[in-house]
C-alpha cells in the first residue's frame, strides 16, 4: 500500500527524471529510492515550518534521504517539518506523500553516514551501518 502511494506520486510528478523541492534538495528518483532503508521505531519531535507548532511523531523507517512517519493526522503532502533527531539535532523534511496514517518525508539534505551512526547509537537502534575500521569500507557499504 505504501509502495503504491509512492508510485502514484512519482508517476504524477511533472518530471519523470527528478523531484525538486522548493528552496531545497534535488534528488533523482533513483537516488531517492535507492538509499538503504532501516526499519526503526522511535519518537522524534516535529515542528511545523509554517507556524512553529510542535508534535511528537513515530519514525517507522529511516534512510539517508528520508523517513516514514506514522501515525499522522491532519498532515498533507507538501508540508514541511523540522524533525529533531537525537544526537544530530534539527533536519528539515518535506512531506512527499500521505496514505491513511502514514507519511513519507524527504530530508532537505541527505544524512551522512556519521549522522546515521550517531542517531543509531543515541537510540541504541543497532542499525547495520557497516561499522568497520576503514572509512572507505563504510562508504562502499553505504553507496
Amino acid at each position: 500500500m505504501i509502495f503504491q502511494a509512492v508510485k502514484a506520486y512519482l508517476s504524477s510528478s511533472t518530471s519523470s527524471e527528478s523531484l525538486i523541492m522548493p528552496y531545497g534538495a534535488q534528488l533523482t528518483i533513483i537516488d531517492l529510492r535507492a538509499a538503504i532503508r532501516h526499519r526503526v521505531d522511535f519518537d522524534v519531535v516535529g515542528q511545523f515550518v509554517k507556524d512553529d507548532t510542535k508534535r511528537t511523531y513515530r519514525v517507522r523507517d529511516l534512510s539517508s534521504n528520508g523517513a516514514l512517519i506514522g501515525p499522522v493526522t491532519n498532515l498533507k503532502s507538501g508540508e514541511r517539518l523540522v524533525l529533531l533527531f537525537p544526537g544530530i539535532g534539527a533536519i528539515e523534511a518535506h512531506c512527499i506523500w500521505t496514505d491513511n496514517q502514514l507519511a513519507g518525508f524527504q530530508f532537505e539534505r541527505p544524512l551522512q553516514m556519521d549522522e546515521l551512526m550517531i542517531v543509531s547509537d543515541a537510540l541504541q537502534l543497532k542499525l547495520p551501518l557497516g561499522r568497520t575500521k576503514s572509512r572507505s569500507s563504510l562508504r562502499a557499504f553505504y553507496l
